[in-house]
This record gives C-alpha cells, structure tokens and sequence, in this order.
C-alpha cells in the first residue's frame, strides 16, 4: 500500500495539471468530456453514440491509425495449490495486437489463456518466496539467520503486453507483466551472547517485471502447446527484522 501510494504522489502534480487544462480546453475538449461523461443507459443518449461515434474514431484514424486502438480488461483466477483451492488473480490488459494474440492462442492452439499461465504463475510464485527467503538468510546482522516459509499478505500480477510472432516450425506466444508483493515470515538467529536462539519476525515488500514465452508446434495436435519458464526480468526488494 504504500508502495502505492509512493507511485501515485509521484504522478499528483502531472494529474493536476492534466485535469485543469482539459477542463480549460475549448469546445471540442467540452463536447468530448460531456461525450466521456455520459449516462449511456439512457437508450436515447446510447442511440446517439451509435449513430456518431464512428465518425469520431474515422477522424482518430486519419490522424494516427493507433488513436483508434483501445485497451481491454480481463481478470483471472489461476489455481496454485488443489489442494487448498488457493488461486491467484491475475490483471490482463490487451491491446489490439493482444486481443489477436489471444484469439490465436484459444481458437487456434485450443489454449485457454488462464491454461496458459498455470505453470508459470506457480513458478513465478515459488521464485518470489525462494528470493525472500535467500534475501534475508544473507542480511548482514552479524549472526547467522534460517528464514521459514514465507507468508504472502498480498501478491498482484497485472499481464500488460502479449504478442506473437511466426518462425519456420511454429508460434511463439510472448507474455509480460509486472508484480508486487508483501510478504512476512519467520526468522531464527543466535542470540548475541552465543546462549540459545532468538525468533525475528521478517517483513519484505518486492516488485518487478517478468516474462513467460509458449510455443506451438504446427506439428502438434492443438492443445499441445509448450509452455517455458516466467522468468523474472526485474527484482526489486525491500526487507525489514523486526
């Protein structure tokens, strides 16, 4: 959360700015705000939408043709443990080359996108807890400490590219996405004056980005698509004992 919050105070004054000048715009800024804006409930207001908003995203089109491109939003539960029917959620955000990329993966490959990322999700889950748990056995204190499992409060994974690319024997599926974590576990180190053990409670909050590459063999029956590794491309991390 207050990673969260670090981010969002970092981009205040530019949403402020932004803000201001749009609603000091001119009329065509004050027509398309009241056009954003717009209870589209109402059937007459949605029949007027239909009837000229293609004329709107033509004239986007002649401009810039990536103007006329939009972004779409799909949530995930991905299942990481059976047996305790814990999942995982994850943010996919598609642009117009990510929703073809995901229309090939399905109907093509016959490879849901929650299929998909089952393996690697798993994986990028247990390499983030393998590195917390690395990162505080190596924290200089002076005594040596053993680290227990840790425990997740909360771990976000938003997917924000997917592609794919063509080569001489099949496809290749590109994924990539950031994540955040704050986890906490348990910590064991000897006392300072070499008579028993003292218990720590240890507190991390990491980000990064990652990335997990499929493959499909135009050979091979649909369905049976290879899926590599998430690797994680950048790790940031934060630790505290207490």
């Amino acid at each position: 959360m207050v990673t969260r919050l670090e981010t969002a105070e970092k981009h205040r004054a530019a949403v402020i700015t932004r803000v201001r000048r749009f609603g000091q715009s001119g009329k065509v800024a004050a027509y398309l705000l009241e056009a954003a804006t717009a209870d589209l409930s109402d059937p007459g207001i949605r029949q007027e939408f239909l009837d000229h908003a293609p004329t709107v995203v033509q004239i986007l089109a002649m401009m810039d043709p990536q103007l006329v491109d939009y972004q779409s939003f799909h949530e995930l539960e991905v299942v990481v443990c059976e047996d305790t029917g814990n999942y995982q959620r994850i943010d996919v955000t598609l642009n117009s080359r990510g929703r073809t990329a995901a229309s090939l993966l399905e109907e093509v490959c016959e490879t849901e996108l929650v299929a998909a990322f089952q393996g690697p999700v798993v994986q990028l889950i247990e390499e983030i807890h393998d590195r917390v748990t690395a990162g505080f056995e190596v924290t200089e204190t002076g005594d040596p400490i053993t680290a227990g499992p840790p425990t997740p409060d909360f771990i976000t994974l938003d997917v924000e590219s997917l592609d794919f690319s063509r080569f001489a024997g099949g496809i290749e599926f590109t994924f990539g996405g950031t994540f955040e974590a704050s986890l906490s576990t348990s910590l064991v180190r000897s006392s300072s004056d070499g008579d028993g053990t003292e218990e720590l409670q240890g507190d991390a909050v990491v980000s990064g980005t990652f990335s997990i590459v499929a493959v499909w063999d135009l050979t091979a029956e649909p369905a049976d698509m290879s899926v590599g590794d998430c690797t994680i491309i950048n790790w940031e991390q934060d630790l505290h004992i207490s």
